[in-house]
């Protein structure tokens, strides 16, 4: 059992659990009051960094480095498994593909449209023009990363995200992850 203090939090490296303590001094005026997430907050924003709670055979001390670049939102309550802190595709890199995808939908869009005026049948197809939004199908979701940022963009271009992983527990993280974003849980199929 290995023991890191970082400021007021106190990490206990367990085989199988995380455990934080609060260790915060009611002695100190500018932590008396405060919850552990604010202090936490102030510490990082200070540079301070937290140390890896995990077991490092489990998560390496370079993803957890890179735990902010993974998920934005990382210290508002994600969770990722073993195989998805070095799987999951970092928050910018998936949301630049959901945006790449999204050009090319209109881009398709218009083509369909320039293809439907063109020709003798031209006001018989107009009316047909499918104008309908995307579903997406994440076959290997894992803890939810792309699904999130395709659930981002606007509900005209995709309006279901259907997400797919072989193991439920990854599914549960996804979901769990995707709440964390706000996304609508009638968005987004696990």
């Amino acid at each position: 059992e290995n023991k890191h203090c970082d400021a007021q939090i106190l990490v206990f490296r367990t085989p199988l659990k995380t455990v934080v303590k609060k260790t915060i001094k009611s002695t100190q005026s500018d932590t008396s009051g405060k919850c552990l997430c604010q202090c936490r907050y102030e510490n990082l924003k200070a540079g301070n960094s937290q140390p890896n709670p995990h077991d490092p055979s489990v998560v390496h001390d370079k993803y957890w480095a890179q735990r902010r670049r993974l998920f934005k939102k990382f210290d508002e309550g994600i969770e990722l498994d073993a195989e998805g802190w070095y799987s999951v595709t970092p928050e910018v890199v998936a949301d630049h593909v959901a945006s790449r995808f999204q050009d090319a939908s209109e881009q398709f869009k218009r083509a369909l449209n320039s293809n439907n005026n063109n020709g003798r049948n031209a006001r018989k197809r107009r009316g047909q023009q499918s104008s309908k939004p995307m579903v997406i199908l994440d076959a290997f979701c894992g803890c939810g990363g792309n699904a999130i940022a395709f659930a981002k963009l606007s509900s005209s271009v995709v309006s279901h995200i259907i997400c797919i992983d072989v193991d439920r527990t990854k599914l549960r993280k996804a979901a769990h992850n995707a709440s964390i974003y706000g996304i609508a849980p009638n968005r987004i199929i696990f």
